[in-house]
């Protein structure tokens, strides 16, 4: 397994915009959205959900209050799939959750991206 230096990543990440980072949310919700659907790569999936926690942590500090709270929302829905993921994997009504949802914020993010305020 591949160790992450997510420190590294989140000064790369950083270093770009907000409108750029959530895009990047976006794509990562994208992927789990598509490879969830297909039933692949579960490893894959899990890494991107981590990884998508990480990058809300890292940006709703530098949005204004109302869509930070909507990050945090799927910040913990994130977390859910993240700590129960062999059920959610695994159980089909669970994991069609996951796509549906997964689908749903990767659009929301990318129309609140092209508007978006920073503070």
């Amino acid at each position: 397994m591949t160790v992450i230096d997510w420190e590294a990543l989140r000064n790369r990440y950083q270093e770009v915009d907000v409108s750029t980072r959530l895009g990047a949310l976006a794509s990562n919700l994208s992927r789990i959205h598509s490879l969830s659907l297909r039933g692949e790569q579960s490893a894959v999936v899990i890494h991107l959900i981590r990884e998508s926690q990480f990058l809300i942590e890292w940006t709703a500090p530098n949005l204004e209050i109302e869509f930070a709270a909507e990050l945090v929302e799927l910040q913990r829905l994130l977390g859910s799939w993240y700590y129960h993921w062999d059920e959610v994997w695994t159980t089909p009504e669970q994991r069609n959750q996951l796509i549906k949802q997964s689908q749903y914020w990767a659009e929301f993010l990318l129309q609140r991206s092209q508007f978006c305020k920073t503070i």
